[in-house]
């Protein structure tokens, strides 16, 4: 293989890739996915932020959340890669969007 062939891994066709730069995932609305007084949602929020407490950061500074965000975005747009793909059905798809969704809304929900 010469420096000028591009390096793909074992087994990637070049028709299967997905090319991620035209991928935008839509920002979040200005409210939660779901109702935030929900004790399912909740109690996620909770967990996440207390994820972040151990490490010594909270959600509730923006910068934090800004980069929780963007961390988010690249976390639905795999999930979408991957259902556009066929790996995920479409009920299996819904269900970990709508937990997404719902985790991505955590700052919020603080």
């Amino acid at each position: 293989m010469s420096a000028a062939e591009p390096v793909r891994p074992p087994g990637t066709a070049k028709g299967r890739v997905i090319h991620l730069g035209p991928r935008r995932v839509p920002p979040p609305d200005s409210t939660p996915p779901h109702d935030a007084d929900t004790p399912v949602v909740s109690l996620l929020a909770a967990t996440v932020e207390a994820m972040f407490l151990e490490e010594g950061m909270t959600l509730t500074d923006p910068d934090t959340a800004a980069a929780f965000d963007v961390t988010m975005s690249a976390v639905l747009l795999l999930v979408d890669g991957a259902q556009e793909e066929g790996v995920l059905e479409r009920d299996a798809y819904g269900m970990i969007r709508k937990i997404l969704d719902d985790m991505r809304a955590t700052p919020r929900q603080l």
